[in-house]
């Protein structure tokens, strides 16, 4: 077994790249001495050897647009601080649900701070459905100064907790809409369940995809699927629903052994 410094292994990469760039500096005149995909690898491992040689020598541990994996340049480690994993790897998703589908409004690669998205959210209600929502139910991370006073001018309200701090007494009025706010944001959890689902059933915990545009493709098929389930599942319930108020209809019913036999007309 090997040992040695990491300023050796640096040392040792970056004579690697000038022998590389010296032979790419003979060959100019041959364009297919590399193919794309070679020559994209090439960048992204000149990339990797920049940024780690800028942590080594500023004794950092991050750096902006840190690239972890050779293969899949576009992932970036996102810290989430769960028990399981501190740290994920993988796209981020802003996710909206409305009567029961499931709505991706923003995916990015990059860390972000979701609360941003939520005016950007609100619009694309407004072009999806005509109108602005009347109500917006979202965890107190958006209920930002800003988000507030935009959905303000726009009619919607917020279900959250307000800001500053809370009255000691609360009058008929603020009981109600405390109420109100508890009740809404159990209706939040569906949001966190349609995530759980799409992770657990429809491969979004773990995507098989390399490249930037199948893995966003393979995002938006998991989430049209579970559209399309939801879809399918209320068509075979009103289906189910019509057959039962049909059979209600009648005017009886003659079990024989294990069939159901309808003896009489249907009447309106």
């Amino acid at each position: 077994m090997a040992l040695g410094s990491p300023a050796a292994a640096g040392q040792y990469l970056r004579r690697n790249l000038s022998h590389i760039e010296n032979m790419l500096a003979v060959l100019k005149n041959q364009p297919d001495v590399l193919s794309r995909k070679e020559f994209e690898r090439l960048e992204v491992i000149r990339t990797i050897f920049r940024q780690q040689e800028e942590m080594y020598q500023k004794g950092v541990h991050s750096v902006k647009d840190r690239i972890v994996s050779i293969h899949q340049p576009q992932i970036r480690p996102m810290v989430r601080g769960k028990t399981n994993a501190d740290v994920e790897f993988g796209p981020k998703l802003s996710l909206s649900v409305v009567d029961g589908f499931l709505y991706l409004d923003h995916l990015r690669w990059d860390p972000f701070n979701e609360n941003k998205d939520l005016i950007t959210q609100a619009n694309k209600y407004r072009i999806r459905f005509g109108h602005f929502p009347k109500v917006i139910i979202a965890d107190n991370i958006y209920g930002t100064r800003e988000n507030r006073k935009y959905l303000k001018e726009h009619g919607i309200r917020f279900s959250g907790k307000k800001l500053g701090r809370p009255p000691k007494e609360l009058d008929m009025v603020a009981r109600e809409m405390e109420r109100l706010r508890v009740l809404e944001q159990g209706e939040r959890n569906e949001v966190e369940g349609k995530i759980g689902t799409a992770k657990t059933r429809y491969g979004l915990g773990k995507l098989m995809t390399k490249t930037e545009m199948t893995s966003e493709n393979w995002v938006a098929m998991a989430i049209f699927s579970m559209n399309m389930a939801t879809a399918l599942r209320r068509l075979l319930l009103s289906l189910f629903y019509w057959v039962i108020k049909w059979c209600r209809n009648a005017k009886y019913i003659c079990f024989t052994g294990d069939n159901l036999k309808m003896i009489s007309s249907y009447t309106q």
